[in-house]
């Protein structure tokens, strides 16, 4: 696959993000890849338990949006607006054709928090040890002043969001937005994103058709595996 960097300036504050793009052509579908806490918008090139991926989508005929969406922003509400305006315009591009987000911790979070936002513009989700309710996942950080990570994401949540900010991006308060097939796989022993957050939403999308969630056996990359499972049944449906 071929990537170029796409340069841009967002019309909601004038700062300037970029992401890494393949495009396989207006008849494909795309595949979103949001990156983790503490990588950026080539972490899908540069990783290597991402970039083993990229066969698989390369055998869909996929296109590919590895989106940069302001470093640690956990999807925050101006991270929100400049994708949506960037998929907007790739839909044009590519009539008819669906786009699906597979991503894991910040960015499984992301996923669900734009799919949420923007139903009209995802057509399936596979998240892979996601927080659900970010203002409770922050005060959740909080309890570990001394883990190596967890206090830098709480800090970097409370940094992207203000106010009545955290009830928008609520998952499980809008989770009747999440109209699309939602594959939400989170591992049982998770350390980083309490299991929690993922069985709080499974509880409000029970009996729901489109939502399926897998407790995967380990820590918070054990849903990494899964990756390839869910990235195959958004595509073949």
């Amino acid at each position: 696959m071929d990537f170029k960097r796409i340069d841009f300036t967002s019309r909601i504050d004038g700062k300037q993000d970029w992401m890494m793009v393949h495009d396989a052509g207006p008849s494909s579908d795309t595949v979103l890849s949001l990156h983790g806490h503490g990588s950026h918008g080539d972490q899908l090139l540069v990783r290597a338990d991402m970039s083993m991926h990229i066969p698989l989508m390369e055998s869909f005929g996929l296109s590919v949006i590895s989106p940069n969406y302001r470093d640690n922003s956990w999807m925050s509400v101006p991270a929100v607006a400049d994708l949506a305006d960037f998929l907007a315009e790739w839909k044009d591009a590519h009539p008819g054709r669906r786009i699906f987000i597979v991503s894991g911790s910040m960015g499984g979070t992301g996923a669900l928090i734009f799919a949420m936002r923007h139903p009209e513009l995802i057509d399936g989700v596979g998240a892979l040890g996601a927080a659900t309710d970010l203002r409770r996942y922050a005060a959740w950080c909080r309890n570990f002043p001394e883990h190596f990570v967890i206090p830098e994401i709480g800090q970097a949540i409370e940094a992207a969001y203000t106010g009545d900010e955290y009830e928008l991006h609520n998952v499980c308060l809008h989770a009747d937005r999440l109209t699309m097939p939602v594959l939400y796989y989170h591992g049982d022993q998770d350390q980083l994103i309490p299991t929690s957050e993922a069985l709080a939403l499974a509880e409000i999308m029970k009996g729901r058709p489109n939502f399926t969630l897998t407790l995967t056996p380990g820590g918070h990359d054990s849903p990494l595996a899964c990756y390839p499972d869910a990235l195959t049944k958004l595509v073949k449906g």
